[in-house]
């Protein structure tokens, strides 16, 4: 298949380009790099990349591909705070307005990946499933979730769309980031040799691989009898906090022989707490599998260790898209 995927080189769509390239697509990656985060663009026969804003994607350049696998845009909390208006701009009016150029090209599959932060305010229920009512907090997942409307209201013969609610991600990247929890209590257990999690500790949060997140958008592309229009949750596990800094200590002295410390702190604002459901798209998809988080936290934290061994300042702001979004000016 020909796929377009936007935030090609970005933490999730660098290893989606890659894995799709493994698979024999044909990919035209977009990305504005604002990131600075060039060596993320692979050098592949069967890689084009465009290099530009997804708001510039034009509708020749849509045309000839079978699916566009939407991942670029503000990614979490802080970036989307720091500009709201830019924030909605790009999560949803450039989505929508990128979908009506692909319907328009005879693009037949979407694949969108939303937020499972959107259900961060449901508190009637103790597992989030897909038919649950959703009740975002903040400009970000705001966006996610009417994103999703947008996209929803698009369905045409002939098109099938998949929204996936993605947990919060983790693991190895091209264009590596440590504003993730897993990766950033990693990062810090082997630099500072301590964690510190914010009081109580008992919050919960869904998490999952980017491999799970590559498995999902890849597979929702080539299923043979797909819907119109599918939801997903997209979870390998489900964690507390403090629960999840204990395994990040454990595994790291075995994995790596470094030793480190869980301390407490005050949080410096609201915490989310929450869990979700991964339940139907484990029944859905046969070949999707959940990944052993101590599997990744291994391969994370000898990642980590290599470079700090080399001297390298893991805390530079291209490792955080906040920090770097505002060295470069972009926002406030």
């Amino acid at each position: 298949m020909k796929l377009l995927i936007t935030g090609s080189a970005g933490y999730i769509g660098a290893v989606v380009t890659l894995q799709a390239l493994l698979e024999g697509h044909h990919v035209t990656g977009v990305d504005a790099l604002w990131y600075d985060n060039f060596s993320a663009v692979p050098r592949h026969p069967n890689h084009k990349f465009l290099h530009t804003d997804i708001r510039s994607v034009a509708e020749a350049e849509l045309r000839g591909h079978d699916a566009v696998l939407h991942f670029a845009g503000f990614s979490n909390d802080p970036t989307a705070d720091a500009s709201p208006l830019l924030n909605q701009e790009v999560n949803v009016d450039a989505t929508e307005e990128l979908a009506i150029r692909a319907i328009n090209a005879g693009v037949k599959h979407f694949t969108f990946a939303s937020s499972a932060s959107i259900y961060d305010g449901v508190r009637d229920s103790v597992w989030a499933c897909e038919t649950d009512r959703v009740a975002p907090i903040g400009n970000y997942s705001v966006s996610k979730y009417d994103a999703e409307l947008a996209l929803k209201r698009l369905t045409t013969f002939g098109w099938y769309l998949t929204v996936f609610r993605q947990g919060t991600v983790y693991g190895t990247s091209p264009r590596m980031r440590f504003d993730l929890v897993v990766n950033a209590m990693i990062r810090d257990a082997i630099v500072n040799k301590k964690i510190t999690v914010h009081r109580p500790g008992t919050q919960r949060r869904p998490l999952t691989s980017v491999p799970e997140v590559a498995r999902a958008h890849l597979w929702a592309i080539t299923r043979p009898q797909p819907e119109p229009t599918a939801l997903f949750n997209v979870v390998g596990t489900n964690v507390d906090i403090k629960g999840l800094a204990n395994t990040v200590v454990h595994t790291l002295v075995r994995e790596t022989g470094i030793a480190s410390e869980v301390v407490y702190g005050i949080p410096p604002g609201r915490v989310r707490d929450y869990a979700v459901s991964g339940g139907a798209l484990r029944d859905a998809c046969a070949v999707w599998r959940r990944d052993a988080l101590q599997h990744h936290i291994g391969k994370i934290g000898r990642w980590v260790k290599t470079k700090y061994d080399l001297g390298e300042d893991l805390y530079l702001p291209q490792y955080e898209n906040i920090a770097m979004l505002k060295t470069k000016g972009r926002v406030a």
